[in-house]
């Protein structure tokens, strides 16, 4: 869930291609699908799918200029906009961007994905050229060098720009969007830049700015097929409805349920944590803090479980043990810490902080952060473990938050007596 105690409003992958992962390439080979001799079943209202256009929006950008010198980060930029384009002698200014992917349609489902970008003044492009980024990104706080070093030159494209309403464009970005929600390659967002010499083009964009209704955004189309939903209640563990997302962090949308729930709610004991993690000693302690963190949801689900409509809640030994589908799913837990001094003092929001990831129907796993949209993680799939994945606390895959929950993984059976999102804290207020 973002830290916990401190992270809350911020806006996870890894940084790498998929076959560079722990894993290795297998999983990204595997894609997720389920044995063919599985039963399968098409769109359900169960699933939580459906066949509108989705929207993601947009999480972070930074304009870059080779303009300035190499040890300078970016080019000053008015208040909500970015500017891409070329100097008269070809030197380019461009942007990163990046997007949170919504999970609602697979990689093969997906027909069409565009970026739609609010042009501001003139001249608007004719063309642009896109680059995906290969590696994490601190925006402003990047150095132009090592931002050069993370575009996929290999897979830049050139796209044509087409002339919406309202001065708004849009590109194709559909082989982009289909690479990310198959693990090709993940979604550590885009570089944009222009084509012409001389040429400067400038959009609204989300830094400094209080319009959300011109910020840029992605349309997603198509249409969900037949998927085998035999690993759990749930196909999709779909996003509370629109206003009722905000208090939704990676435990509450575990057990689906639209009330955050934090550190301070599970009681965690900061001096007792020291004791746990400063005992077991070596690698060994973020182990020992996650047995001691799993005890303590435990403790919270049964104490709330008339409330979040759970008739069952338990503890299984692994990722892939044996389960009632038909009655219940799998979540999977794991904590990070990042002591301070390294000292096991976690009096400190900073010091630690635990998160959840849900596996959906098909075999695959989705997480959520709170204020923005559940994601499914790429190139996750059934008969691959989510302990082989690096994790991260935040969706902007920052190389601070990136691979940051790195204890064991301990794995829980939910019994959710109701197809709808609860709201347990309002629910025992009524009782």
């Amino acid at each position: 869930m973002l830290l916990a105690t401190r992270k809350l409003f911020q806006g996870v992958l890894v940084t790498l291609f998929c076959f560079t992962i722990i894993l290795g390439a297998a999983a990204c080979e595997d894609k997720g699908n389920a044995d063919s001799s599985s039963e399968t079943t098409g769109t359900s209202q169960e699933s939580g799918i459906d066949s509108t256009a989705g929207i993601w929006s947009e999480d972070t950008n930074a304009t870059y200029s080779e303009e300035d010198p190499e040890d300078a980060s970016s080019v000053e930029q008015e208040p909500g906009t970015m500017t891409v384009g070329k100097t008269a002698d070809g030197k380019n200014i461009f942007t990163l961007i990046r997007f949170n992917i919504g999970a609602v349609l697979l990689a093969d489902e997906t027909d069409e994905a565009r970026l739609f970008l609010k042009v501001l003044g003139e001249p608007s492009p004719a063309r642009l050229r896109l680059y995906p980024l290969v590696g994490t990104w601190d925006g402003y706080f990047s150095p132009l060098a090592e931002i050069k070093a993370l575009l996929g030159e290999d897979s830049a494209v050139s796209v044509d720009v087409k002339s919406e309403q309202d001065d708004w464009i849009s590109v194709p970005l559909t082989d982009y969007a289909k690479t990310w929600l198959s693990g090709d390659l993940y979604n550590n967002g885009l570089a944009i830049f222009g084509e012409t010499d001389g040429e400067k083009y400038t959009f609204a964009s989300i830094v400094g700015g209080d319009d959300d209704t011109v910020l840029p955004y992605i349309t997603v189309s198509g249409e969900p097929g037949d998927r085998a939903l035999i690993y759990g209640k749930y196909g999709y563990t779909e996003m509370p409805a629109q206003g009722d997302d905000d208090d939704v962090n990676c435990m509450s949308y575990a057990l689906r349920d639209k009330n955050m729930i934090l550190a301070d709610d599970l009681r965690l004991d900061k001096d007792e944590m020291a004791r746990v993690y400063t005992e077991a000693a070596g690698t060994e302690g973020i182990d020992a803090l996650a047995d001691y963190t799993a005890k303590a949801v435990v403790n919270y689900t049964e104490a709330h479980m008339s409330e979040l409509e759970i008739s069952s809640f338990r503890m299984i030994e692994d990722f892939n043990s044996d389960i009632d589908p038909k009655n219940e799913y799998r979540i999977a837990l794991r904590v990070g810490a990042d002591l301070i001094g390294g000292n096991a003092d976690f009096s400190d929001d900073h010091a630690f902080d635990y998160h959840f990831w849900v596996q959906l129907d098909d075999g695959r796993w989705a997480q959520k952060f709170p204020t923005d949209p559940s994601e499914i993680i790429p190139c996750t799939g059934p008969d691959i473990s989510p302990g082989k994945y690096p994790w991260d606390s935040g969706y902007e895959r920052t190389p601070k938050t990136a691979d940051y929950y790195k204890s064991k993984t301990i794995y829980f059976a939910v019994t959710k007596d109701t197809n709808e999102f609860t709201r347990h804290r309002e629910r025992a207020e009524s009782i």
